[in-house]
């Protein structure tokens, strides 16, 4: 789940993927499938996914400022993935005007 705080007239949310796993990159392998967009007191906002997304490049825009949260839930793709441990990391970048 993202808490966003917005003040701005607009803002786009984004997310990158960085790491590795069995020699395959995470960026390629990991999905992401969001709820939407819900203020704090549980007004939808719109943004839902329709179906599971690659987690890099995963965007989302709304047209006015915004406090509340953003479900998520994520998935490896482990048909090409051996077991082990992997570690990789997930950015969000916040743009807000």
């Amino acid at each position: 789940m993202v808490t966003i705080a917005s003040n701005g007239s607009q803002m786009t949310l984004s997310a990158s993927v960085s790491g590795q796993a069995s020699g395959t990159d995470l960026a390629e392998i990991m999905d992401v499938f969001t709820g939407g967009f819900f203020e704090a007191d549980g007004n939808p906002k719109g943004g839902e996914s329709t179906d599971w997304e690659l987690l890099q490049g995963f965007e989302r825009q709304l047209q006015e400022p915004f406090f509340g949260i953003l479900p998520m839930n994520y998935r490896l793709r482990v048909r090409t993935v051996t077991a082990g441990t992997f570690n990789g990391t997930v950015t969000f970048t916040l743009v807000s005007t």
